[in-house]
């Protein structure tokens, strides 16, 4: 479970990150 959830987190952040770094860095 803790595996399991802990990739889809990391997956979104990583996703998020990709997307929205570029929108939320100045």
């Amino acid at each position: 479970m803790a595996l399991e959830v802990g990739s889809i987190v990391e997956g979104v952040v990583t996703g998020i990150t990709h997307f929205g770094a570029f929108v939320t860095l100045p």
